[in-house]
């Protein structure tokens, strides 16, 4: 028998060729998976905090800092909102938005809206959530209209009695689009 060594070219050529081979199964798997009803989860690509303008703007940096944490996927961290605020996130794409995720309870009331033909528009099934007695782990609210959008704005209203929470007695700890 003759044993054929592969020259550095024709190893180039095999793994390119095992490369696109990769890539197209997992092109495949991709479109499978996508294809498959059910939820996927997004994250927001970037986000912009609107605290209350009677808050030091010390106070402003903390919420606008803690905010991220939202959608870190570590239920340990918490946001603060020490005054009621609205986040917008920005998505990749426009997202058909059919439920929330809130981890824990959290002393605020939240609303989401999003952003269609430049006016806010509360999602039904998303508005006025009260997140002071979830359970501690993740609650689901689901919207009974799904909606489309690209940016959404989660409005935080802090429940009297809550004011000057901190992430140890109260903050919200995570959301999940």
């Amino acid at each position: 028998p003759v044993k054929r060594v592969l020259s550095s070219r024709n190893a180039r050529r095999i793994g390119a060729v095992a490369l696109v081979a990769l890539a197209g199964s997992a092109a495949v798997a991709y479109a499978v998976f996508s294809s498959v009803p059910g939820r996927i989860q997004v994250a927001p690509v970037s986000m912009v905090v609107h605290s209350a303008t009677a808050l030091p703007a010390e106070v402003q940096a903390l919420e606008a800092g803690t905010a991220p944490w939202l959608f870190d996927r570590d239920t340990r961290t918490a946001h603060v909102a020490f005054a009621d605020q609205h986040i917008d996130a920005n998505l990749d794409r426009p997202t058909e938005i059919r439920a929330i995720k809130v981890y824990g309870p959290a002393p605020y009331e939240l609303t989401v809206a999003a952003l269609q033909g430049g006016t806010w528009t509360p999602i039904p099934g998303l508005s006025g959530l009260k997140l002071g007695r979830l359970d501690q782990g993740w609650n689901e609210f689901t919207a009974s209209q799904p909606v489309t959008a690209q940016t959404l704005r989660f409005e935080l209203t802090l429940v009297a009695g809550a004011k000057g929470k901190t992430a140890a007695s109260g903050g919200l700890a995570e959301l999940e689009i």
